[in-house]
This record gives C-alpha cells, structure tokens and sequence, in this order.
C-alpha cells in the first residue's frame, strides 16, 4: 500500500511530471522485457535445466513486472486525486483572500473617513470640513457611518465561515492574502468601538453647550483634538 501523498500545488504538478516522464521511460524496458521473454522461450526449446548463471526466473520476471504496473496505476490515481484536492485547496485560498482583502480596504477606507483621515495621512482641511456642520448633523452622519460598519458585519461573518473550511480542509498558508479571519475580526471590533466612542463625544459636546452655554466653535475645536488623539490611537494600531 502506498503512503498518501500532500504537498503544495506546484510540488505535485512536478511530481506528476516526473511521473510522466518515468512512464515514458518504460518503453525501453519494455523492450528489454519482451526481449527477455524471447530468449528465455528459446532456452526452454532446448529443454536444458536452470541456468547456472542467474538466480532470476522468467517467471519471477513476469510477476516483478505485474507488479511494476499496479504500482504504477495506484501512483497515477493517487497523484490524480492530490492535485485535485490542491486545485480545490487554491480555489478555497482566493475565494477566502477575495473576501478579506476587499474587506481590509473597506475598513480602512471607513476608518479614515470617520476620523478625517486620507489615504496619504491627517488631512486637518478634509476634518474642518466635516466639522462644518452642526453638531447634530455631525452625530447624524456619525450614526449613519456606525450603523454602516454594524451592517457590514455580516461580510466579516462571510470571511470567518470561509476561514473555518480552511481550517477543515488543514490549510494553513495562504499566499493569495496577509490578513487573517481574527485580525480583521479585531480590526472590525476596533472601528465599531470607534464610532461609538466619536458618537458619545458628539452627544457630550450637544449636552455641554445646552447646559454651559459654550459656543459650538470652542466644542468643534476639542471634537478636532478628540479625532487627532483617536486618528492617533487607531494609526498606532494598524501599524503594529
């Protein structure tokens, strides 16, 4: 019985052709074995006794021979039936690298447009202009973009189902992605965590100027200083 054989998709493309080659390489033996068969037919005519020059038999030949081609048909079906299980193994690596990726974008894309961040940096003039508008628009738009993230939480559910046949099928290395099922878990936890931190400094500032009477520029200047520190917060950690 042969020992089951699992490697990467490109190690069993190679071994399936030098199996290949090895297969067309027995046209030679073949040769050499029907020429055996020929000659030892011949002896037999002469009705002589064992040849005192050999151990081998032709029918020990014959039987190595059989034997030769069984192993070579179990081969041909076990190097068959891996590289399509590494063809289905790849299949399950980029679908799952599809999702994660795209879904990396996205969170960085939704972290940077809740705290006036672009993809180049802090952009001071991009986070005025979001403060130009009262604070309860501010709040409103700020819930629209956590609830957005809520939402988005059944692509991350997606990417973890996805993980988890991985995971069945003993796939440990994706080479088609960098991120994780928990890494994007973490980082999806973190924007969460972000919207409801900025929607509760919104709510604080609306109850500070009902109540102390300070002007709204004063509470948009600190609401600029709260996305510096958090801008500052979230960069550290994707970073790390």
């Amino acid at each position: 019985m042969s020992t089951e054989t699992r490697c990467s998709i490109e190690e069993i493309r190679a071994l399936r052709e030098a199996h290949n080659q090895f297969q067309r390489s027995l046209s030679t033996a073949q040769a050499d074995f029907e020429a055996l068969a020929a000659l030892d037919q011949q002896i037999k005519n002469y009705n002589v006794g064992p040849n005192p020059y050999t151990w081998f038999t032709m029918e020990a030949l014959e039987d190595t021979w059989r034997n030769l081609q069984k192993i070579i048909k179990e081969r041909d079906v076990e190097l068959a039936k891996e590289a399509q299980r590494q063809e289905e193994n790849d299949k399950l690596r980029k679908e799952f690298a599809k999702h994660a990726n795209s879904f990396y974008n996205w969170l960085t894309e939704t972290r940077f447009s809740l705290l006036g961040f672009t993809m180049l940096g802090y952009d001071a003039r991009s986070a005025m202009m979001e403060g130009s508008g009262t604070l309860e628009q501010q709040l409103e738009a700020t819930r629209l973009k956590a609830l957005q993230v809520r939402e988005h939480r059944s692509d991350l559910k997606k990417i973890e189902d996805l993980g988890q046949i991985l995971e069945e099928h003993l796939i440990l290395d994706n080479r088609y992605t960098e991120h994780s099922t928990v890494g994007l878990a973490q980082q999806w936890d973190q924007l969460d965590q972000l919207g409801m931190r900025m929607q509760h400094n919104l709510e604080q500032q609306i109850q500070a100027r009902n109540q102390s009477g300070v002007s709204e520029d004063a509470l948009k200047e600190f609401s600029m200083m709260f996305k510096v520190c958090s801008g500052g917060v979230q960069m550290f950690e994707v970073c790390s």
